[in-house]
């Protein structure tokens, strides 16, 4: 009888070891599984993080550009204010010239200011087809 139970107390000892290797493989399984999909995740939440990095470096770069067409829009307004208020001036110069020279029709300047006005007519004559002479 002290045979059988100990063949009995046998089975029963190898049967646990398997389950209980079965179990730890298993277990292994579990954890290389695991494993992956923390990679995976890992992998994922970089690649979302290099897509946010793009367009925030997309986003930086286009702000970036509508800055600077900002400043060469406002410098050209500038210039062009710069402009306006010359040839304003220029105006405002050219009509207190005139209305020194007539009024009515009649011309009230005398002769030594239309000399000075059309002064610079020969030079401006000279410059405009002048460079062949300067040249010969």
């Amino acid at each position: 009888g002290g045979g059988a139970g100990r063949d009995a107390a046998m089975r029963e000892s190898n049967a646990a070891k398997t389950r209980c290797d079965e179990m730890t493989e298993e277990l292994a399984a579990l954890n290389r599984t695991l494993a992956e999909n923390t990679a995976e995740m890992g992998a994922l939440s970089a690649q979302k993080a290099a897509e946010v990095d793009t367009v925030s470096a997309e986003l930086a770069e286009a702000r970036a550009t509508l800055f600077a067409q900002l400043d060469v829009a406002r410098d050209k307004l500038r210039e062009s204010q710069a402009a306006l208020a010359s040839a304003t001036l220029s105006r405002d110069e050219a009509q207190r010239k005139l209305s020194g020279l007539t009024t009515d029709g009649v011309i009230l300047t005398p002769r030594p200011a239309w000399d000075a006005l059309l002064a610079p007519l020969p030079a401006l004559r000279l410059a405009l087809d002048g460079g062949a002479r300067v040249e010969a």
